[in-house]
């Protein structure tokens, strides 16, 4: 439970759950036949951006961490 409220401070579950539902109500709206507003697709596309960038960012973080302390060890 602690995991949890560590991870909501840092608002991880919130952007998880903003994603979650911007996505379904445009899948509902296509499933629908009613079409995806343009304001909707902007905002989608914000929202994977940043989702997805977040992403990489840390991937690459992480890596270049681990690269260091390889070169620190001498390996």
């Amino acid at each position: 439970m602690k995991r949890f409220w560590d991870l909501l401070e840092r608002s991880i579950i919130v952007q998880g759950l903003v994603t979650l539902a911007v996505t379904v109500v445009a899948c509902v709206l296509w499933l629908n036949g009613s079409g995806v507003p343009d304001t909707l697709q902007v905002v989608l596309g914000a929202v994977y951006g940043f989702w997805f960038g977040t992403y990489t960012q840390k991937t690459t973080a992480t890596v270049i961490r681990d690269e260091l302390q390889k070169m620190q060890r001498g390996g």
